[in-house]
């Protein structure tokens, strides 16, 4: 019978969560996995080598919630989820399912009556990887950590969706951005899930004319939308750049994926691209707005050999000033200048024979 991992919050989060595959399956090698996430997840997971089976989650505040759920989870008849994040709607759907076993954090006094195995949530502390943290959820199903030693994500780039990113490159000139030889490119990716924890706009416009002035022949704009504030500003203070190609809302996760591979290097804040980039072997350069361990490098930092976090010290938020204003402060503090240094660092960092995820030529 299936196990049912389940990790409902946002790309970045899932990315490093598929850290654990491959422990599970070599302590477990005849049990299939199911993976639960949501559904801009399918292009990444849905035929995932390491992986039986993809589940997707309605997007958060969707009227069915939990109920969409039952019957997908019912038709597993899986015998143990492991819910890796708190969530309401998997929660129910995986007691309605009948599923036995279901272990995962505390988190209302309600909620925690729909898990058979209910554990601290100690990840606020901040002082181990989120990967580290899924095998608190998995150790009362027997799964046990590794090894010390550095967890990988496990990523799969279908090849179906390098064909189509090439297509649509091709319509802006560039075709061969993964041929041996292809001129070499920097991805940036001004936004984030919060309109708050970004680099300003100004800052965006200025790195990409370097880039473009110190021999980056095409550097692409990433990310979720084209109308996104920061997509927009960074437009509006670039104007008509030659060799910058806008690909904000155009890709899905695994056309991204295939971008990122063959990039000379990445740029951005830390969210869910930038844990995409470093599982894939892209140089990774990534913002941190301010060093307190819960939101910093210990806990959230990209998993990958070639990445550098740039960050500043922050004075203390003061009385007067509004939680959304102290994490504006923290990112408009980090310099361009070291952000730029470290971006020609990485762009040199890729080797021969990068390592790269699991992908179909």
């Amino acid at each position: 019978m299936p196990l049912l991992l389940c990790r409902p919050d946002r790309v970045g989060d899932v990315i490093i969560a598929t850290s654990c595959l491959e422990p599970i399956r070599a302590q477990r090698p005849g049990e299939s996995i199911v993976f639960a996430a949501r559904e801009a997840m399918r292009p990444l997971l849905e035929k995932h080598p390491l992986l039986d089976g993809f589940v997707g989650l309605p997007a958060p505040g969707d009227a069915p919630g939990a109920a969409a759920l039952v019957e997908p989870f019912r038709a597993l008849k899986a015998d143990a989820l492991a819910l890796l994040h708190p969530d309401a709607a998997c929660q129910r759907a995986a007691l309605a399912a009948g599923i036995p076993r279901r272990v995962g954090y505390r988190s209302s006094f309600w909620l925690d009556r729909t898990l058979t195995d209910r554990l601290p949530d100690s990840r606020r502390a901040g002082r181990r990887h989120e990967a580290e943290h899924n095998f608190d959820v998995l150790g009362p199903l027997g799964i046990l950590p590794p090894p010390p030693g550095p967890l990988r994500p496990q990523v799969h780039l279908p090849a179906s969706w390098r064909r189509s990113l090439r297509l649509r490159l091709a319509a802006a000139g560039f075709d061969d951005f993964d041929d041996p030889g292809h001129p070499p490119y920097a991805v940036l990716n001004p936004t984030a899930y919060s309109l708050d924890h970004r680099w300003p706009p100004e800052h965006w416009a200025w790195l990409t004319r370097e880039l473009r002035d110190r021999g980056f022949e095409r550097v692409f704009l990433v990310g979720e939308s084209v109308q996104d504030p920061s997509a927009r500003a960074l437009h509006h203070l670039l104007g008509p750049v030659p060799g910058v190609i806008d690909l904000s809302g155009q890709t899905n996760l695994a056309e991204l994926g295939w971008l990122l591979r063959s990039a000379r290097v990445f740029v951005s804040r830390n969210t869910g691209s930038t844990h995409l980039a470093a599982a894939v072997g892209c140089p990774t350069v990534e913002l941190f707005g301010r060093l307190e361990p819960t939101y910093g490098r210990t806990r959230w930092r990209a998993l990958g050999e070639h990445v550098q976090a740039v960050t500043t010290p922050i004075a203390p938020r003061r009385w007067t000033e509004s939680r959304r204003a102290y994490w504006r402060r923290g990112h408009a503090l980090i310099g361009r200048e070291p952000v730029l240094a470290a971006t020609l660092k990485m762009a040199q960092a890729r080797p021969e024979g990068a390592t790269d995820p699991d992908t179909e030529r």
